[in-house]
């Protein structure tokens, strides 16, 4: 049966002290780090996995760094009306769906379709500005430029 990394961490890892879970991670980035597979995800959108992650380790951060934060989350919690276990992860849940509401989003990257529909549309505008301006050798854009805009003393028109 396949177990995910959060299955692993919550049933594995978490039961292992600081120090052990320190080397764990060394171990692990280690390992990475001499493989061949490339591990960074380049997604400009994040995915309903990366926030659970985010979250996961905001709390973890949280609750070794600030414990009185852990306190106040969990008060909160109970004012909202959440109870059980993920009480703190449906509080920090709430908390990264009003931010999100808030925050415009990212400009994304075009797809390759999207940019090729760009492409198709200046190339249409370039062609008819050619049609409307032709310019060849004996007419460099110069020239017409200087008859459409000047009288023949040089002065504007």
């Amino acid at each position: 049966m396949a177990l995910t990394a959060r299955e692993v961490f919550a049933e594995t890892v978490r039961t292992l002290s600081p120090n052990e879970q320190f080397r764990l991670a060394t171990l692990i980035l280690q390992e990475l780090s001499q493989s061949e597979i490339a591990v960074v995800d380049r997604r400009d959108a994040w995915s309903e996995e990366d926030k659970k992650d985010l979250t996961t380790a905001s709390l973890l951060h949280a609750e070794t760094r600030y414990p009185e934060e852990k306190a106040r989350i969990a008060d909160l919690a109970k004012r909202l009306g959440f109870a059980g276990q993920n009480a703190t992860d449906q509080v920090l849940k709430m908390a990264l769906d009003a931010l999100d509401a808030k925050t415009p989003p990212a400009r994304r990257k075009m797809t390759p379709e999207e940019m090729e529909a760009e492409m198709a549309y200046w190339r249409k505008v370039a062609k008819r500005n050619r049609t409307l301006h032709p310019f060849d050798d004996e007419n460099p854009p110069s020239k017409v430029w200087q008859e459409e805009l000047y009288d023949e003393r040089g002065l504007p028109k």
